[in-house]
């Protein structure tokens, strides 16, 4: 057997705690197995390290462009300056600049300068340029520049340019450029450039460019072009083109558009009327 030849570590110094006993020889790896001991000073490293250990250090600088921390991170074709920290966290097919933290955060297939943050969180098919934080995030097929911020916020297929925030917003079929903001707001089939904010606003069903606004305002099948403004406003089937603004305002099954009509033109007639009699009312309230 030759001479056993330590290693040289650092400026052609031997680290000052150092024992032979801890290296196994003779060495038939392609590298140089550690079991137990001390390394203290600089230890620089060429190539790939494999440990099963706890690594403790002070200051680690990983100087590379792609970084993947923990089992099966960043595995296979993981972008450039891409980093994944986690239990299989972007694990296939990381796109450039995608940044993945948490258990199967941006797992398979995450777009190019994309954030998922949390367990699950953009877990397949993240689009470019889009955010996913809290735990299942934008689960699956998050459209591109979309937002979801809220635990299983955006979950399943959310559009486009579309924005969900609070805790299951725009969880399922959220449309694109649609925006949900509020517990269980816009959370089923949300279509596109649809607006729903509040607690369970536009919650089911909410047409396009529906705007739902106040505590379970246009709650279930809020037709297109529609406005509920208020807690409960437009709660049940709003038509086409309607408006409930208050309390309460059009609770159940508000009418048609032609109906909506009539009652603004009638409203509209009030106030030109008031208007074009403004003298007499001065006159009347004079002399109260």
């Amino acid at each position: 057997m030759s001479a056993y030849q330590p290693p040289i570590l650092h400026n052609d110094v031997l680290n000052t705690v150092f024992n032979p006993n801890d290296f196994i020889e003779p060495n038939t790896e392609p590298y140089l197995p550690l079991i137990g001991g001390t390394i203290s000073g600089n230890l620089k490293v060429l190539g790939t390290t494999t440990s099963s250990a706890l690594i403790t250090t002070t200051d680690l600088k990983v100087n590379n462009t792609k970084i993947h921390l923990g089992t099966s991170a960043g595995l296979t074709s993981q972008g450039n300056n891409a980093v994944a920290v986690g239990n299989q966290a972007g694990e296939t097919t990381q796109g450039e600049n995608g940044v993945s933290v948490g258990v199967q955060a941006g797992e398979t297939n995450q777009g190019a300068s994309s954030v998922a943050v949390g367990s699950g969180a953009g877990q397949t098919s993240q689009g470019l340029y889009s955010v996913a934080i809290g735990v299942n995030s934008a689960g699956s097929n998050q459209g591109t520049y979309s937002v979801a911020i809220g635990r299983e916020s955006g979950l399943t297929s959310q559009g486009q340019f579309s924005v969900a925030i609070g805790n299951e917003a725009g969880q399922t079929t959220q449309g694109s450029s649609s925006v949900a903001i509020g517990l269980q707001a816009g959370q089923i089939s949300q279509l596109q450039n649809a607006v729903a904010i509040g607690k369970s606003a536009g919650n089911s069903g909410q047409g396009i460019r529906g705007i739902s606004i106040g505590n379970q305002a246009g709650f279930v099948n809020q037709f297109q072009d529609s406005i509920a403004i208020g807690n409960d406003a437009g709660y049940s089937t709003q038509n086409t083109n309607s408006i409930a603004i208050g309390n309460s305002a059009g609770l159940a099954s508000q009418g048609s558009k032609f109906g909506r009509y009539r009652s603004i033109r009638r409203f509209i007639y009030s106030i030109n009327s008031i208007y074009r009699n403004r003298s007499k009312f001065r006159n009347y309230y004079s002399r109260c």
